[in-house]
């Protein structure tokens, strides 16, 4: 359930039965009901006063995706250096390098090994599930949401960058 509209449904999550075991007829009726609850939620954004237009995504392949994710990565970098620059101070652009120490903050290095711990727990649906709330948040910003259904969205939740 998306945070901004979560007060206006009675559950916490939206479940559906698909009412077959054919697994083409499957995707087919959750990309329906995927769009149906889209649609619910647009809907409520409006009600709430906070109309967003959203791009469908259907039909989209791996290529557009890759756009997605080559513009994610750098939303990310872009948000990582500004965090970085907000903490910099004049002596870390000094001349001489070696007079900067290092800022080893013990809660920074105490949430950094939490983090990877958890993450090193995590199955690729759990990683993609937490991260979800993350993802949408980013992609909100260029009226783009991964739909449930989406044929390509283990792809996309499964993508791992390189280098």
């Amino acid at each position: 359930m998306p945070d901004d509209v979560a007060d206006v449904f009675a559950g916490a999550r939206i479940q559906r039965s698909l009412k077959t075991r054919l697994p083409s007829e499957a995707r087919q009726r959750a990309a329906q009901i995927d769009a149906d609850i889209e649609q619910q939620f647009a809907e409520a954004r409006r009600r709430k006063g906070a109309c967003i237009t959203l791009v469908s995504t259907a039909g989209w392949t791996w290529k557009d995706w890759s756009q997605v994710v080559e513009w994610l990565k750098a939303l990310w970098l872009w948000q990582d250096q500004s965090a970085r620059l907000r903490k910099a101070t004049r002596a870390h652009f000094s001349a001489d390098g070696s007079q900067v120490p290092l800022p080893l903050d013990d809660t920074v290095l105490r949430e950094n090994i939490n983090l990877k711990k958890r993450l090193q727990r995590f199955t690729p649906s759990q990683y993609a599930s937490d991260r979800s709330a993350v993802l949408n948040a980013a992609l909100s910003a260029i009226s783009v949401t991964v739909p449930l259904a989406e044929p390509s969205r283990s792809d996309f939740h499964g993508y791992v960058p390189q280098g």
